[in-house]
């Protein structure tokens, strides 16, 4: 299992948890009390469908870092809710089998490098 968490504002805090054993996400929102799950299929397909997001802009910003001993690339994803500052690696490979053996819109590197 992977849990990976999120942290917005005014305790607007939100958590993942994956489980690759039963296919199924969970998403635990405990400021409402509330959790949701569903299938990981219908979360990568729809991930991968190549739908875009006409509110939010993806900015390769080229400046490169080494984080962790990994060359790292900045981009900027900027919506009407603000700017989020992303640091990508193709140097990892793929995580549950998206990445570079994928097929699809993303063409197997992310963000389509």
């Amino acid at each position: 299992m992977i849990r990976t968490e999120v942290s917005g504002e005014e305790g607007m805090n939100a958590a993942a948890i994956i489980d690759t054993g039963k296919q199924m996400i969970t998403v635990l929102m405990p400021a409402q009390s509330m959790y949701m799950t569903m299938p990981m299929k219908q979360t990568i397909d729809k991930a991968t469908s190549g739908k875009v997001n006409r509110d939010t802009a993806l900015e390769n910003t080229g400046i490169t870092k080494n984080i962790l001993g990994y060359e790292c690339t900045k981009y900027l994803a900027k919506g009407r809710d603000g700017t989020t500052e992303i640091w990508a690696t193709t140097e990892l490979g793929s995580f549950m089998g998206l990445g570079s053996g994928m097929q699809g819109p993303m063409g197997g590197k992310m963000f389509g490098q």
